[in-house]
């Protein structure tokens, strides 16, 4: 398996968009966290807060799409250069906004600009990865690093967040605004990138992936998977402000995040004999239980840190299998695009949880446990969504059977080592 980490690091011109893109993920990581903290710190409800991040999250979901369509048609340099210049320029906007005490509908606005114009370096990656790299088990390994990447940046973004609380939470805003903007240029400026050819010339805007019903399926537990994500990134921080440890909420998230980041190496690193869309059913009830036994260990933080890695492990899985079973179910000519509506409906998935769970976690630890129990239950529904779709979900010849955790098909009963 590492070897064929170092073939791909190797492949001409890659690593710096890769690094590009490792950077741009930090600001993923870090905006949610920080502007509810924000808000929150500033005196507003949590309501207003669910109801601010959920902006936030629907914008980073329309913008991906968007940045999408057109980098396809323009090619990435301009598109992410000027993305960064807009995201910083609403970040910093936003927190003028709140710390003047503005109306919280002109601060969801903002949110959802900001969020619209994060560069989008870790869809892009994807797209150069496929063009660069000509084997496919490399440019599996070469996607798997790109999803590593991105939870080293989950990781990382949450404790930048918990580091720079300690200068305001309007510090850590407008250090992610900077991070924004200059992780955009540096994947703009990259060589690779610059000569990245546009890959659609039509200039009509059609969504032809979600034409299939295996697409279908996947984006509706995708959404799932972002409204868990969405109600838990209102309830970690409740809880940390209930506890009045602000800190304890970057805290958590990292928490989550490493173990999102173990169970990926682990799942990645071998093959499996579970078809892969069992695999996905198995996976959404893993984030259901982890989910119901958070909301019952709440009262004790060691126990909740401990439900988190939980937690993340689970999120993982759930994450890569629905990734991995994109290149079955998508249309040849619009996996791009099909990567961007699922990445997309994982934020619209968590924009909806960040409304429900300020909605619910205004009640202190009770409020908390509900937001965890509610979470549980919306992803028992998903998973019963996904079984009673299987058939949706079979690749072309009908073959699941040795697959490895990325999804790469190397034939009946024969497995594949990265």
């Amino acid at each position: 398996m590492l070897s064929s980490y170092r073939q791909v690091l190797r492949i001409p011109g890659l690593l710096p968009p890769l690094l590009a893109s490792l950077a741009g993920s930090l600001p993923i990581g870090m905006l949610g966290l920080s502007v509810l903290l924000l808000v929150r710190l500033h005196g507003q409800s949590f309501g207003a807060a669910g109801m601010i991040a959920g902006a936030l999250s629907l914008g980073s979901g329309a913008g991906l799409v968007a940045q999408g369509a057109w980098m396809d048609r323009r090619g990435p340099s301009l598109v992410l250069a000027a993305a960064g210049l807009a995201c910083a320029a609403s970040l910093a906007a936003l927190v003028a906004v709140v710390a003047g005490g503005g109306p919280a509908w002109l601060t969801a606005a903002l949110a959802f600009a900001g969020g619209a114009s994060v560069p989008g370096t870790p869809t892009a990656a994807r797209a150069l990865s496929a063009e660069l790299v000509a084997d496919q088990r490399l440019r599996v390994t070469a996607y798997a690093m790109l999803a590593m990447a991105s939870t080293c940046a989950a990781i990382l973004g949450p404790l930048l967040v918990s580091v720079l609380l300690a200068r305001g939470a309007a510090a850590a805003v407008l250090v992610t605004a900077v991070l924004a903007a200059a992780t955009g240029a540096a994947y703009a400026l990259a060589p690779a990138s610059r000569r990245q050819v546009p890959r659609v010339r039509a200039p009509r805007w059609r969504l032809r992936s979600l034409a299939t019903p295996g697409m279908r399926t996947l984006t509706v537990a995708s959404a799932a998977n972002g409204a868990v994500l969405g109600m838990l990134g209102v309830a970690v921080p409740a809880l940390a402000l209930a506890r009045h440890t602000p800190a304890l909420a970057g805290e958590l998230s990292a928490i989550a995040a490493a173990g999102d980041l173990a169970a990926g190496v682990i799942y990645c690193g071998r093959s499996w004999s579970l078809p892969l869309r069992a695999r996905l059913v198995a996976a959404l009830l893993a984030l259901a239980a982890s989910c119901a036994v958070l909301g019952a260990v709440l009262s004790e933080i060691t126990a909740a840190a401990v439900g988190m890695a939980v937690f993340g492990a689970a999120e993982a899985v759930t994450g890569i299998t629905v990734t991995a079973l994109i290149q079955h179910v998508a249309p040849h000519d619009a996996r791009t695009e099909s990567y961007a509506i699922i990445i997309s409906a994982a934020l619209a998935g968590t924009a909806a949880g960040n409304l429900a769970g300020g909605a619910l976690a205004g009640g202190g630890i009770a409020g908390v446990r509900l937001v965890f129990l509610a979470a549980a239950s919306g992803t028992v529904a998903a998973a019963t969504w996904a079984a009673s779709r299987q058939g949706t979900l079979s690749p072309p010849d009908g073959t699941f059977a040795g697959t490895s955790a990325t999804g790469t098909t190397t034939g009946r009963g024969a497995g594949m080592k990265s």
